[in-house]
């Protein structure tokens, strides 16, 4: 083992450490570097690599752990980015928005959705998003979602985004 992972190990296991002796409920989300190291050069456009590779390039390692004993068994091997949040936030327990409830019902059928359009089905296929095939409506009603928090601006709805 390389020293900075050594040392990057020892620092997590004192926090470990250090967060299991805190008296109140702490749950602790760390997530990876969303282009590992071990990744060369980051696919492009033009990038013949299979679908399979361009999903695995994009692959990104997560831990979830908690001082508490909160059930993080539902917490999938496969996610995307944005949704770890809602994962950590329905193990703790937490009231959750209307768009972060559509991100965890999603991903019952799409477990993975990545930004050049691929999608991870609950079978583990590799499938290519296309926003008029109705199989894909889910993806389709989150990227609407997605679209009305980023760009809506006076059409933004709140009440997507606020917990219910």
């Amino acid at each position: 083992m390389s020293t900075i992972r050594a040392i990057s190990a020892q620092a997590f296991r004192d926090l470990i450490d250090y967060l299991s002796e805190v008296d109140r409920p702490v749950i602790l989300c760390m997530v990876g570097d969303h282009a590992p190291s071990i990744i060369k050069q980051i696919p492009s456009e033009t990038d013949r690599s299979s679908a399979r590779e361009q999903m695995d390039q994009r692959v990104i390692p997560y831990v979830i752990w908690s001082n508490y004993g909160a059930d993080l068994s539902a917490c999938p091997e496969f996610t995307n980015t944005f949704g770890l949040v809602p994962e950590v936030l329905r193990a703790a327990g937490l009231p959750l928005s209307a768009y972060f409830r559509a991100l965890l019902d999603m991903k019952e059928e799409y477990p993975v959705f990545v930004s050049n359009g691929l999608v991870m089905d609950a079978e583990g296929n590799i499938l290519s998003y296309d926003p008029a095939d109705p199989a894909f409506d889910s993806l389709t009603e989150y990227l609407y979602m997605e679209y009305n928090a980023i760009t809506a601006g006076e059409d933004y709805r709140e009440d997507l985004f606020l917990p219910q």
